[in-house]
């Protein structure tokens, strides 16, 4: 009983200490967070607005190493561990005296490291701008989250020379998607696609911030900011800035930002009240391209916005993908035809054939359906094409054959 009593005061006497621990922000060496446990609270920043663990992916037992925003309903995911999918419960992440963060699976096989390579770790830090630090024992910082972003900045983070994003899979899915805001070598901010994430040579360029100076580098970018008033910008190497959010910014005392390129490839500035009072979500502020309908097009390589077999209709900024319409049916059309999109600024047509399908044979093999004004990628030129070299081809069947005939 005495042996108890003893255990109750040693374990209410270290409470308040453990609290204190997770509330700054530092996470001592050894330190480990399972996936699954719930009785295991996630590593917090100081003010509680940001979590670093697992959380829970669409409830379907598998969890995502990663740091989201903590006070919202949401849970907003705003780092994850890139090169892994979600794990099964019972995985877990170790901060490690020499290498860091360790991520294994519940066999103990490791899945990801931070690789500090390193013995001077002294602990790791949630820090409240949403960045998780491992620091050295003269409080440098040796690694940390921000220098390895995955689909979103946040404010106090900045993009170097080289450095991307990578959008997810879909809204669901945290694998790499095939859209990447880049900030390439000769100091331009640019959308692409990659089809193909091993692949070297990026498939098409949707946006560019045109920060470039190819006769003088000192005009061009060196770094893209995304400040702590919620302000992004392009420094440039004499110092001058390019904006690229010309809008009104909502207070950052008053809101979170983020800044992500989605998985429909659209780069959004998005903000969320702090209070959550009535019904908050996250509204967007601006977002680029103004059209990726048009700004990636299928004449471009690649698939367009929304990949073969799909218009793409813009929709408060979002490409909304549709298959066209056969007798109110889904039509998946085959090529010569590839995509397309549409828009009521493009002032232009598209017939296009197709064999009629009631349950009986064709009748009439000529007829054409008018469809709205859509462009169907490079489907017209290749069609024009296939009919210029038929009718050649006729033509000069028709004259051989009158050559013939007038020998005879």
């Amino acid at each position: 009983m005495a042996s108890l009593c003893i255990q109750v005061i040693f374990f209410l006497f270290l409470f308040p200490i453990s609290a204190l621990s997770q509330k700054n922000g530092i996470v001592p060496l050894g330190s480990t967070l399972t996936a699954g446990e719930t009785s295991a609270s996630p590593w917090l920043s100081p003010s509680g607005d940001f979590a670093f663990g697992f959380q829970e992916v669409q409830h379907k037992d598998l969890f995502l190493l990663s740091i989201w925003y903590h006070k919202i309903p949401d849970k907003t995911v705003v780092w994850f561990v890139n090169s892994t999918n979600p794990v099964p419960r019972g995985s877990t992440v170790k901060l490690d005296p020499q290498t860091g963060l360790v991520h294994c699976d519940p066999r103990g096989l490791q899945l990801w490291s931070a690789n500090v390579d390193s013995a001077q770790i002294d602990h790791g830090f949630m820090n409240d701008t949403g960045n998780f630090i491992l620091k050295g024992n003269d409080d440098s910082w040796l690694w940390e989250s921000f220098k390895h972003p995955a689909d979103t900045i946040l404010p106090n983070q900045e993009l170097k020379i080289g450095d991307s994003l990578s959008s997810r899979k879909s809204a669901t899915s945290f694998s790499r998607g095939r859209f990447y805001l880049r900030f390439r070598d000769d100091g331009n901010l640019v959308l692409v696609t990659k089809s193909v994430s091993t692949n070297v040579d990026d498939d098409a360029e949707y946006n560019n911030s045109k920060t470039s100076d190819s006769r003088d580098p000192l005009y061009s970018g060196s770094q893209v900011t995304f400040d702590g008033r919620g302000a992004m910008y392009i420094m440039k190497k004499d110092n001058q800035t390019e904006q690229l959010n010309l809008v009104s910014i909502p207070p950052a005392s008053e809101n979170y930002h983020r800044a992500t390129i989605d998985f429909d490839g659209v780069f959004t500035h998005y903000y969320h009240p702090r209070t959550l009072t009535g019904n908050p979500n996250w509204k967007v502020l601006w977002y680029l391209p103004q059209n990726i309908c048009i700004s990636l097009r299928a004449n471009h390589r690649g698939s367009g916005a929304c990949g073969f077999n799909n218009i793409c209709n813009l929709k408060n900024g979002k490409p909304v993908c549709e298959c066209p319409k056969r007798e109110n049916n889904c039509w998946k059309k085959g090529p010569p035809l590839s995509n397309g999109k549409a828009d009521k600024t493009i002032h232009s047509k598209a017939f296009i054939k197709y064999r009629k399908s009631d349950g009986s044979k064709p009748k009439d093999r000529g007829t054409f359906i008018r469809v709205e004004p859509v462009l169907l990628g490079t489907s017209f030129l290749v069609n024009l094409i296939f009919i210029t070299t038929a009718c050649l081809g006729f033509y000069l069947m028709y004259r051989k054959k009158r050559v013939i005939s007038f020998e005879y």
